[in-house]
């Protein structure tokens, strides 16, 4: 990834997200990545580091740093992005 991809990203991160509120609960990153509660929950606990979740423990439940779904928000936006497209044909 170039510097300017980088800057595109990050934009396109802050403009999806909320700049101020970077973490999610457990419900809001299942509804993002479109898995069942159950998976980020044990995501979170797992020791395979590639299908990992990071988060701090918050009250009953987790903070989840949006941050590293970086590359899931750019491929989002960019199929937001097609389907705008198409349907405008």
């Amino acid at each position: 990834m170039n510097k300017y991809e980088m800057i595109e990203a990050s934009f396109i991160g802050s403009f999806l997200f909320d700049a101020s509120n970077t973490c999610m609960n457990v419900a809001e990153c299942a509804e993002f990545l479109g898995v069942h509660e159950k998976t980020v929950k044990n995501r979170i606990q797992t020791k395979n580091m590639s299908k990992k979740i990071f988060a701090k423990p918050y009250g009953k439940g987790w903070k989840i740093p949006k941050a590293q779904f970086v590359k899931e928000i750019v491929e989002h936006y960019k199929k937001m992005q097609s389907d705008e497209a198409i349907s405008n044909y």
